[in-house]
């Protein structure tokens, strides 16, 4: 089997390490992988050591962030450049013959548009709300690129049921298939020194949408409790300035600078969570939520928003433990519970691992893939 994959960028971030682990589940099966980035980033490096043949050719996302208008000149620009970027796609498709091209976002449109130029059957693998969880709206609406992403595709894959329910709303007869990511989870490059006391542990870009604000507000609920060794650690890049000045305004607000920890970005998020004695996961528009399952995976116990892909991750009170978003007295109350019973917790995060490592592994990821891209390939042949 040949699979031509396409990424919406040369990062290294959640969906690109799906790829890189789809990638290294088809290559020990014994098929071959060629991806195509639109530049050169650590994903290059980070797929060519799973033996992945990889590609770079500049091309632009069809969506933009919401915030900012897009006028008619930048628009027009945008569809010449996915044109180009498609026949030249098209050319390394043409070269390698694949079974399958996949999009590996919702994001780009330029590998669909290949797929159908060398008449190669193709797969969407969304990943993403786009518009609830990144703020980003489609170039030409979502009705009219949501038709466009049914008439390019063969079928459509997801990341989670809630992104599967959210297709379907506008894709009603998609009947999209969830494949779940295999969620490597690799030794710490290095080991994260945190307070003594109990750690509060979120990994995240610090902006809105991971509700850094939510675990400081129930901290500060804690600490006016009586719970004076709580700590919070937050671990991530700092991607909106106008938020990261409120959390910090929030801190010296509660007086929390001695217990509010802004590690900022981490080479090695994987070693704050094993260092924790209970993660946080805040976020009310998780489309997947690749850092509670490596939580899990660790035997971590997770409390996480009752929305998006966290509610279809956590069996409340058995494999980890939910909280109504925006309710911050809620939130404390689940803090002080896993608090006060060191064996709930340890139980919790007991549950999370035996569950988390059945459910997302590389063979289960890479035996549902392959079920979709044969079933494609077997429905074009029969055509």
């Amino acid at each position: 089997m040949k699979v031509f994959w396409i990424s919406h960028t040369g990062k290294l971030g959640g969906a690109e390490r799906c790829l890189a682990e789809a990638s290294l589940g088809l290559v020990a099966a014994g098929h071959e992988v060629r991806v195509v980035l639109p530049f050169v980033g650590e994903l290059k490096s980070h797929l060519e050591g799973c033996g992945v043949t990889v590609f770079t050719i500049p091309y632009l996302w069809w969506v933009h962030d919401a915030n900012t208008k897009l006028n008619w000149l930048t628009a027009l620009w945008r569809v010449v450049n996915h044109v180009r970027a498609a026949y030249r796609m098209r050319r390394l498709i043409g070269s390698f013959e694949p079974d399958v091209v996949i999009t590996n976002t919702i994001t780009v449109p330029s590998g669909a548009l290949a797929a159908k130029l060398g008449n190669t059957p193709h797969v969407w693998y969304v990943h993403e709300f786009g518009d609830k969880d990144h703020n980003l709206v489609f170039d030409h609406g979502k009705r009219a690129s949501f038709w466009l992403i049914n008439k390019l595709s063969d079928r459509v894959i997801v990341n989670s049921r809630p992104v599967c329910r959210y297709v379907q709303q506008h894709l009603p007869e998609s009947n999209p298939a969830v494949v779940y990511y295999a969620v490597d989870v690799a030794p710490p490059v290095q080991h994260a020194t945190l307070p003594n006391g109990f750690n509060l542990v979120l990994v995240g870009r610090i902006g809105s949408g991971k509700g850094q604000h939510e675990a400081i507000e129930a901290l500060s609920v804690l600490q006016r409790g009586g719970l004076a060794d709580l700590h919070l650690t937050l671990v991530g890049a700092e991607f909106d300035p106008a938020y990261s000045t409120h959390i910090r305004g929030l801190i010296e607000k509660h007086n929390l600078p001695q217990h509010v920890h802004i590690e900022g970005f981490s080479q090695s998020p994987l070693s704050y969570l094993r260092e924790a004695d209970v993660v946080l996961v805040c976020s009310s528009n998780e489309a997947f939520g690749r850092v509670t399952v490596e939580a899990m995976k660790l035997s971590r116990a997770v409390i996480g928003a009752r929305a998006g892909g966290t509610e279809d991750l956590i069996q409340d009170g058995i494999t980890g433990v939910l909280y109504e978003p925006g309710n911050i007295d809620d939130l404390a109350e689940r803090i002080k519970q896993l608090y006060a019973d060191a064996a709930l917790r340890l139980q919790i995060g007991s549950n999370a691992y035996k569950w988390s490592t059945a459910t997302f592994n590389r063979e289960n990821s890479t035996t549902d893939l392959l079920k979709v891209i044969k079933r494609v390939t077997s429905n074009r042949c029969n055509k």
